[in-house]
C-alpha cells in the first residue's frame, strides 16, 4: 500500500536548476536599481520566496518597476536554466506508478507558464498547481499547500511535498504535510527539516517504496536533518524482549519495551514505553491514570495510527500520526544516566539510541502529547 496519493514539486531548485540565473539576474537588478553590489552568497535569502517579497526585504520601494526589470536580467541568463538530470524519468515513473503530480511555487501564473510549463512541455504532468497568486499568504506560510489540499480534495496524510529551501520545510510543517529535502541542486541539509532527504531525484521512488530498508532510512533522514546525534546496531530480527536479550548492545540497560493499547471506547490511543525488564499492568495503569479500561490495539490500528507491526512497536511511529490520536507515555526511570534510550527506527532488525531528551523534543514537536510517569 502506498503511503502518499499526491507527490507536490516545488520548481526553483527543485525541478528546475535556476539558482545561479536567479542570483546573477536579481544581482543585476539590485546594482541598477539601488546602486549597490550586493554578492550572490548574500542574496540567497531569495530563493524559494516570491520576487516582490524579495525585492521589499531589499529595501527596493517600486516593486512593480524593479520586478520588470529583474525578468529582463534574467532573460540574459535563460539559456542556463534547465530541469535537473533524472527529473524526467522520474515525472514519468510516478505517473506510471499512479500517483497525481502537483506544484506549490512562489512563482507567480504568469512566471508559471513562461518559464517552466511552456519551455520544458511539462503542463501534462501536473494536475493541480498553486502559484502565488493562488495562497493569501506564501511560503514559508502553510496557506499554498493548504490550498493545494483544498483544491486536490485531500488529507494532508496523503501528500509528500518536496522541496529544496527551508521556505519550502516550513510550509509543509505548518500545514502538517510530509516533507522531502531536494538535495540534487548542492542544497545543503543543515538545519533544514525533513522527513527525508533525497539525493538524486532517481532516490524518489525507490524510497516511496514501503519497505523495512526505506521506513529506516527515512528515520535517519529525519534525525539528520534536525541535528539529533543517535547510535545504531544492526542485529537480526527479533520480536520481544526475549530475543532481543540475545543481542550484544551497547546500552541494554536502555532498551525500550513498547506497548501499543486503547481504551474501551477506542477513542484514546497510549504508546507505554518502559525499560526492557518491566512489566505494565494495564489495570494499575488505568487506576493511577483515571482511563478507561485498556487493552493492547488491534493489529489494524496499529498500522493505521503508527505504521508499525507487531514485534516492531516504536516511539519513532508516533511520527506517522497525523491524527495525533496517541498519547506518548515514558517511564521516567529513562531519566537516570545515561539518559539514552534503544529503539527500533520502525524496523527490528537495528536498534537507533538517543538521548531521551532529544525523544522527548521529537514527539512533543510533533504534536502528541507527552507524559513521564513512574511505572
Amino acid at each position: 500500500m502506498r503511503k502518499y496519493k499526491h507527490i507536490i514539486f516545488d520548481i526553483d531548485g527543485t525541478l528546475l536548476d535556476t539558482e545561479q540565473a536567479l542570483l546573477q539576474s536579481l544581482k543585476d537588478t539590485v546594482s541598477e536599481t539601488l546602486h549597490k553590489d550586493i554578492s550572490k552568497s548574500e542574496l540567497r535569502f531569495a530563493l524559494g520566496i516570491p520576487g516582490e517579497v524579495t525585492l521589499r526585504k531589499l529595501g527596493i520601494k517600486d516593486v512593480e518597476s524593479a520586478s520588470n526589470k529583474w525578468n529582463k536580467h534574467l532573460l540574459n541568463y535563460k539559456s542556463s536554466i534547465r530541469l535537473f538530470d533524472g527529473i524526467s524519468a522520474l515525472l514519468s515513473l510516478l505517473k506510471a506508478d499512479g500517483y497525481s503530480l502537483g506544484i506549490v511555487t512562489s512563482k507567480t501564473r504568469k512566471e508559471f507558464m513562461a518559464d517552466f510549463a511552456l519551455p520544458f512541455s511539462m503542463s501534462d504532468y501536473f494536475a493541480t498547481v498553486v502559484c502565488t497568486e493562488d495562497a493569501l499568504y506564501p511560503k514559508p506560510a502553510p496557506e499554498p499547500l493548504l490550498a493545494y489540499l483544498a483544491t486536490s480534495n485531500i488529507n494532508a496524510q496523503d501528500a509528500l511535498y518536496i522541496g529544496d529551501t527551508v521556505y519550502d520545510s516550513r510550509c509543509a510543517r505548518s500545514a502538517g504535510v510530509d516533507f522531502g529535502l531536494a538535495l540534487w541542486g548542492n542544497t545543503s541539509a543543515q538545519g533544514i527539516p525533513a522527513d527525508y532527504i533525497f539525493n538524486k531525484p532517481e532516490e524518489v521512488s525507490l524510497r516511496l517504496t514501503d519497505n523495512g530498508e526505506n521506513c529506516k532510512q527515512a528515520i535517519y533522514d529525519y534525525l539528520n536533518s534536525h541535528n539529533i546525534s543517535y547510535e545504531t546496531t544492526e542485529h537480526e530480527a527479533v520480536y520481544n524482549m526475549e530475543e532481543l536479550s540475545n543481542v550484544q548492545l551497547p546500552y541494554l540497560e536502555s532498551v525500550a519495551k513498547n506497548l501499543f493499547v486503547c481504551d474501551d471506547k477506542k477513542q484514546n490511543y497510549y504508546l507505554i514505553t518502559v525499560k526492557g525488564d518491566k512489566r505494565v499492568d494495564l489495570k494499575t495503569f488505568r487506576r493511577n491514570y483515571g482511563t478507561r479500561p485498556l487493552s493492547l490495539a488491534r493489529e489494524e490500528d496499529l498500522r493505521n495510527i503508527l505504521g508499525n507491526t507487531p514485534g516492531g512497536v516504536t516511539p519513532f511511529g508516533i511520527l506517522n500520526d497525523k491524527g495525533r490520536k496517541t498519547h506518548f507515555i515514558l517511564d521516567n526511570s529513562f531519566l537516570a544516566s545515561p539518559a539514552v534510550i534503544g529503539i527500533h527506527p520502525n524496523d527490528n532488525t537495528t536498534t537507533v539510541w538517543l538521548k531521551v531528551e532529544d525523544l522527548l523534543r521529537i514527539i512533543e514537536e510533533h504534536g502528541n502529547e507527552v507524559k513521564m510517569i513512574s511505572i
